[in-house]
């Protein structure tokens, strides 16, 4: 299973092009999906058991950040046709619905922001929040939403407004959420990037099982965003390193597989009812 984003720079392209970058990729997606016999858009948990038995990776698609339809909100549910399952509600900057991590750490929803939430929730789509301010953290969780952080990091170990604080990670525990761990060494660590390794990934693994539970934290390791990787991570083939250190870390082996991704589903389900 691979989360694959939509995502459009909001400073590289003009605004009166946002949502037509959006369609371009999703088009652009459909055609090489259909041309293919190895990878299959997945619109719900079920899909995936489905490729899986028939042996077809499965695609989960996300938007990052949803500043493309800030001008007409209703685009929302043309998201939801296109296939978008995730929906990252801020990138860098701020938008309409809701304040950035890079910007507005005090500042969270706005009322537009709320409705936005609950219309993605009565979908049955997940809120993600990485990228998006503390403030606006707590208010999608006081809404009663149980949201995801894709790919963050824990603050207490690298700070960074990236990252995820204690109180975050525990109110995820609390409303069952799930939080993917990012690989950037910039949110990993405070070392230099080429000193980085798995260690530092499990490390994050093991704080958000202490303060969140087993079944918060999954692998969200953003592969195709970030400008470093730790040095013995080049992609998911070394996955096993995250597993070999976790079991001789203790953790039992349903834990490891919830970690490398039926936390993930489970939550994932849940969030559709």
């Amino acid at each position: 299973v691979q989360v694959l984003s939509i995502f459009v720079h909001p400073e590289w392209v003009p605004r009166s092009l946002w949502w037509k970058k959006v369609g371009e990729q999703v088009n652009r997606l459909h055609t090489a999906l259909g041309s293919s016999d190895r990878w299959r858009l997945a619109l719900s948990p079920e899909d995936v058991d489905e490729n899986y038995q028939n042996g077809i990776r499965s695609l989960i698609l996300e938007i990052e950040g949803l500043h493309p339809i800030e001008d007409d909100p209703d685009l929302l549910e043309k998201l939801w046709n296109f296939g978008v399952r995730i929906y990252t509600l801020t990138w860098n900057n701020s938008n309409r619905f809701a304040h950035s991590a890079k910007e507005y750490q005090d500042r969270g929803l706005t009322d537009d922001g709320r409705e936005i939430v609950r219309e993605i929730d009565s979908l049955g789509g997940i809120v993600d929040l990485s990228h998006s301010s503390d403030r606006t953290f707590f208010d999608v969780i006081d809404m009663g939403i149980s949201p995801m952080l894709s790919h963050s990091c824990v603050r207490e170990i690298k700070n960074s407004t990236r990252n995820a604080t204690r109180l975050m990670i525990e109110a995820l525990g609390e409303v069952g959420g799930v939080m993917g761990v990012n690989f950037f060494p910039g949110f990993l660590s405070s070392k230099s990037y080429g000193d980085v390794t798995s260690e530092d990934v499990v490390a994050h693994i093991e704080r958000i099982v202490e303060w969140g539970g087993p079944e918060v934290p999954a692998l969200g390791s953003d592969f195709d965003g970030v400008k470093a990787l730790p040095a013995d991570i080049p992609d998911v083939a070394s996955f096993w390193k995250i597993a070999q250190s976790l079991e001789e870390k203790g953790f039992d082996e349903d834990t490891i597989a919830g970690i490398l991704g039926e936390n993930f589903m489970d939550y994932w389900e849940a969030v559709i009812g």
